[in-house]
């Protein structure tokens, strides 16, 4: 085996192949020259190497297969790769570790959150990390994003019940034509908002550090970016009012548009406390600027002021979101720190996101102007209501839960990125999984509740349940994304999703029908989602793992929804309200005996997940040196 070894290298050496720089994350770089084993990318120089036996295994935890790191052990030095790609750090602390052992050289280390892998040749005594530091680093970050996790779902679950509070004290006050004017009002306001929600706060997450510099950069782009939008929105809204015939049109969209300047200051610390795994301030506050927004808003309509109470909800909303935000993270806004180069590469990122965003915002709006044109608006509001009952509670989860993975990615090496993505779909999969495959399995009984008008929502509910599958899927995919910096892709991507929703919402409009329209938005989903999903596998050189990760939740979910027609068909409830409870029941006891059997392990490592959320009180101290629980 030695001789093998040492052949190997002698022959890279001859060929000019050396180490494998890290410099470009796909492609091998040659270099000449003598191969030093305390490099990040290891390879055999010595022939008289011991003979070893058997395999070492990898340093690491990892789904990647033994056979790979058993090549690694036998070869000791970079395997040319067909396809001219550069392994990844896995590979790397791979054959370090194989070296390691056949040297015997003891005390090696590896970095588990960075890149660098080193020897104990190499390590000084100032160097020298102290046992588990790497393993307690990643521990805290877990317990972090688990408990951002708890408060970031918190959040959008307290939001909704804001919402339906909101709605019920003020739809007594207020007409449907009232929200109607300020939906109007509002068109070219939120169209704009996406451009700004989806640039500068990624932009900084993403950043390596947000110093003072970075702080003042971010608030002076973000405060002529503002008055950009405000200005084409103030322009847009006497355009409004000549379109819709109606000038009070008009008059309600001038202040809307003042929204983007009150929405300034929060963008910046939004983006600190979020890159800090700070959920709950940023849950609690949020919380906190809607709750006196609804107050406000009932205030105007009770004094009569009809749609201005939903034009005062918006702008005090956006007023205590700044202030609160401002308060718990504050930064600097010194003009004479702002930087030209910072500028530069925020406004080259957070502009193509910004773009993509709009582009995203375009490619879906063929649903409302053709499908209500030609479809019917009998067709636009089952779609709407299957929206509710199934794509936006997943949608909800799906989202709060990315948004705790991008500021924790960040934070990872692209080995790390790579497990943390596999895990979080599987994980999130068993949440995902059993809410959408059990709407599509209940979903004639669960119509059977609804008045008799409903009854053509079953097909739509169904679509819609398995499109939803799709959703965490692009969430996470476009996290990773983000923390790559893959914006330009981003772009194109949705540049070239405009032709497909529109396609989709034609093909809508040729089957005259609602389940149609959501065909065609279930096409322009899975395009979305298994693209993204092939730029991250492409970028982190993942392989199956990603979809072994995926297909046991989803065999699972297939066998739950079978025993449930099955338990209906058998009770003789199909499509019957009485028929709902039974399949819930069901549904329940089967795939919870899957989580205990067949997903055990993944059951435990969810609670595990979840039980870091809730912080433990510290053991008190006590006489003679011991501790005490609580």
């Amino acid at each position: 085996m030695a001789g093998q070894l040492g052949s190997r290298a002698n022959h890279n050496a001859r060929s000019g192949r050396g180490p494998i720089s890290d410099q470009g994350p796909r492609r091998a770089r040659r270099r000449k020259g003598p191969v030093d084993a305390g490099q990040a990318v290891v390879g055999f120089e010595n022939e008289a190497a011991p003979r070893q036996s058997g395999w070492v295994e990898c340093a690491r935890q990892s789904d990647r297969s033994s056979s790979h790191c058993r090549r690694w052990a036998r070869a000791g030095t970079r395997l040319p790769d067909p396809k001219g790609r550069v392994k990844d750090n896995h590979d790397r602390e791979c054959a370090t570790k194989a070296i390691s052992t056949v040297f015997s050289l003891p005390g090696k280390r590896l970095m588990r959150l960075g890149r660098t892998v080193t020897t104990a040749a190499e390590t000084t005594p100032e160097e020298e990390v102290p046992a588990g530091s790497g393993r307690d680093a990643e521990g805290a970050l877990k317990a972090r994003a688990a408990r951002s996790s708890l408060w970031s779902v918190l959040g959008h679950a307290g939001s909704t019940a804001l919402g339906l509070i909101a709605f019920v004290l003020l739809s007594p006050l207020l007409s449907p034509a009232d929200y109607g004017l300020v939906g109007m009002a509002g068109a070219i306001a939120n169209f704009l908002s996406v451009m700004g929600d989806a640039g500068m706060i990624p932009a900084l997450v993403r950043s390596t550090g947000i110093d003072e510099v970075a702080e003042a950069t971010a608030f002076w782009l973000a405060v002529g970016g503002a008055g950009l939008l405000a200005t084409v929105s103030l322009i847009a809204a006497p355009i409004l009012g000549w379109f819709y015939g109606d000038r009070h049109v008009t008059y309600l969209a001038i202040p809307l548009a003042l929204s983007f300047l009150f929405a300034v200051p929060y963008r910046v610390a939004f983006a600190k406390l979020m890159r800090a795994l700070d959920f709950k301030t940023l849950t609690l506050r949020a919380l906190g600027a809607n709750l006196v927004g609804v107050v406000a808003a009932w205030i105007v309509a009770r004094l009569g002021g009809r749609a201005w109470a939903l034009v005062t909800q918006s702008l005090v909303t956006f007023f205590m979101q700044s202030l609160l935000f401002v308060m718990a993270a504050p930064y600097c806004v010194k003009l004479r720190v702002f930087s030209r180069e910072r500028a530069r590469k925020l406004v080259d990122f957070g502009g193509r996101m910004g773009a993509y965003g709009v582009s995203l915002a375009l490619s879906r709006t063929g649903d409302s102007i053709l499908g209500g044109r030609y479809v019917g608006p009998a067709a636009v509001g089952i779609v709407g209501m299957g929206v509710k009952l199934v794509g936006m509670p997943v949608q909800r989860v799906s989202n709060a839960l990315s948004n705790v993975f991008l500021p924790t990615v960040v934070q990872l090496d692209s080995d790390r990125q790579g497990w943390a993505f596999a895990r979080a779909l599987r994980l999130t999969g068993l949440l995902i999984v059993p809410l959408s495959l059990g709407v599509f399995a209940v979903a004639p009984e669960l119509v059977a509740l609804l008045p008799p008008r409903w009854a053509v929502l079953t097909n739509t509910l169904r679509l819609y349940a398995l499109g939803s599958l799709l959703e965490p899927i692009g969430c996470y995919s476009l996290a990773i994304l983000i923390a790559h910096g893959r914006a330009r892709s981003l772009l194109r991507l949705a540049l070239i999703l405009i032709p497909i929703g529109w396609g989709g919402t034609l093909l809508g409009v040729w089957g005259g029908r609602a389940e149609w329209l959501v065909v065609g938005w279930m096409l322009w989903s899975s395009v979305n989602a298994l693209s993204m999903l092939l730029m991250v596998c492409w970028r982190l050189e993942l392989g199956r793992e990603v979809w072994i990760a995926l297909s046991a939740p989803l065999y699972s979910g297939a066998g739950m929804v079978l025993l449930v027609r099955v338990a209906v068909h058998v009770t003789g409830t199909v499509g019957r309200g009485v028929g709902f409870p039974i399949g819930l029941l069901v549904g329940a006891a089967t795939y919870g005996a899957v989580l205990a059997t067949l997903l055990r392990h993944d059951a435990q490592r969810l609670f595990e997940f979840f039980r870091a959320a809730v912080p433990r009180r510290k053991a008190a101290p006590v006489e003679g040196g011991g501790t005490t629980s609580p």
